[in-house]
């Protein structure tokens, strides 16, 4: 499942253990959800809660990782039936079950295989047993709720405890009520969806994205002293300097900037990392390395640069959307040849 990267400095510490209890769609039993042997189960559905329980069992479970299955259905349940995802909570989650795996169970399931005799906690005051269960079932239920399908929650919960019961790969077509192969296939097919349907939404963002670009650079456009490049580049001059001009793409220059997107937001600023920038103009994006060239040694000018010379149709690292304009402030400290 596709999921938002959302950073975090929290740490598992700030994880409350009781404040997590999500709303229950009126006439589910969390607690009774249950699909006897002459019932009919929805295969997709099935397919996902087994995927999901499978995890837990033969990553944890099998492995003497004693988390409690019980508390991460429930948190999964629950925030499907929320139809919620709050993502600062996943990533504060998230960042806890990273932390446990490489500070609690590395090192346990090392010492295990070893054959050490006295192994390693694998829970403490911080990574609590309730905590880690919590957290995965957290995770779990949020890509329940983005998945591009209605479930049969239901067969999703049958799925899941009857994937509690296997111990190794070599059980699962015995004690499953679909074979491997069956479920491998329709989760394969799951994620065709959710990639043709992250495509098409990256698709409408794009062009979104550009429509506002295009929107936004032309009210920039009319405002005083901006001048625009036969490039589509818009610059306007704060301050002149006194020095030299850069003037090919070979230069080298220190500068400090601050680069924000449409809405205002900084995305990255020399001045609050309380350090200047060196870089030769063939080293950044079309944008800085035109329009650098109207200003010398100790100027200062703003640019608005339209995507096709900044980023493109893929923007960059989560931060800068497709086809997104992008403005900096710049001031040139000094040009380096």
């Amino acid at each position: 499942m596709l999921m938002a990267v959302v950073t975090t400095t929290a740490s598992a510490a700030d994880i409350s253990t009781s404040s997590h209890q999500y709303p229950i769609p009126k006439g589910i039993n969390i607690d009774d959800i249950h699909i006897s042997d002459n019932e009919s189960i929805d295969p997709t559905s099935y397919a996902m809660g087994a995927n999901i329980g499978l995890g837990v069992s033969l990553a944890y479970i099998s492995r003497g990782v004693d988390i409690d299955p019980d508390i991460t259905r429930y948190h999964m349940l629950s925030v499907y039936a929320s139809r919620e995802v709050d993502e600062q909570q996943r990533a504060l989650y998230s960042k806890m079950m990273s932390e446990f795996h490489n500070k609690r169970m590395a090192p346990y399931l090392q010492a295990k295989a070893s054959g050490t005799s006295t192994l390693p906690s694998l829970f403490d005051d911080v990574y609590t047993k309730e905590k880690v269960s919590m957290g995965m079932g957290y995770v779990m239920g949020c890509s329940l709720v983005e998945a591009h399908f209605k479930f049969d929650i239901a067969s999703v919960i049958c799925g899941y405890d009857d994937a509690l019961m296997v111990r190794s790969d070599s059980e699962i077509d015995s004690k499953m009520r679909m074979p491997m192969s069956e479920m491998s296939a329709l989760l394969r097919q799951m994620q065709q969806v959710e990639e043709e349907a992250a495509r098409a939404k990256q698709e409408e963002l794009k062009a979104e994205n550009a429509r506002l670009s295009a929107e936004w650079l032309a009210d920039i456009e009319k405002q005083e002293g901006v001048i625009k490049c036969e490039s589509g580049l818009l610059y306007r001059v704060e301050r002149k300097g006194t020095g030299a001009y850069p003037t090919n793409d070979a230069d080298k220059v220190q500068v400090h900037y601050r680069g924000t997107l449409r809405n205002g937001e900084t995305f990255d600023s020399s001045y609050e990392r309380g350090e200047p920038l060196i870089f030769g103009l063939h080293q950044v994006i079309k944008g800085w390395g035109e329009g650098l060239k109207h200003i010398n040694e100790g100027g200062k000018i703003t640019l608005w640069i339209p995507a096709h010379l900044a980023y493109g149709a893929n923007g960059a690292g989560g931060v800068i959307g497709p086809n997104e304009a992008l403005k900096f402030e710049i001031e040139l400290i000094e040009v380096m040849r």
